[in-house]
């Protein structure tokens, strides 16, 4: 009987490990209710200067407008952050494209991150984010 019970077992794991399906989260992207597509980039020049480039692009007679938030850190003793940027910049329209600056007066490691939060009629608000950690020495 228990050799039964484990053969009957051993088959049925088998049969699952056949038909199992493997799904991996870079496979799946998610839609947005209001945002086609963004793209952000952050970069930091041999002079210091800071560039978050932003731009969003929305849905003809859906999307409304956004609120992007960019905010800048500088790494301070290992896992600690200090803010050096803070915006936040509201937009109405289906798309909009723009780059943001900022002069850094000293070396070390950026983080930065970009929240766009996109409004529009077809659902709740899409939430995308973004970050980048920068070394400028």
């Amino acid at each position: 009987m228990k050799r039964k019970i484990s053969v009957f077992l051993v088959f049925t794991i088998l049969l699952m490990n056949l038909f199992s399906v493997s799904a991996f989260a870079s496979d799946i992207t998610p839609r947005n209710n209001n945002t086609a597509t963004t793209g952000t980039d952050f970069v930091i020049s041999s002079t210091g200067l800071a560039m978050v480039g932003y731009e969003y692009t929305g849905y003809s007679d859906i999307t409304t407008g956004a609120t992007i938030e960019i905010r800048i850190q500088k790494r301070n003793f290992l896992f600690f952050w200090n803010d050096v940027v803070n915006e936040t910049i509201t937009i109405t329209g289906e798309r909009y494209s723009n780059v943001y600056s900022y002069q850094l007066t000293s070396t070390g490691t950026y983080k930065c991150t970009v929240t766009y939060t996109v409004y529009g009629t077809a659902g709740e608000a899409d939430v995308i984010p973004f970050e980048r950690t920068v070394k400028y020495s």
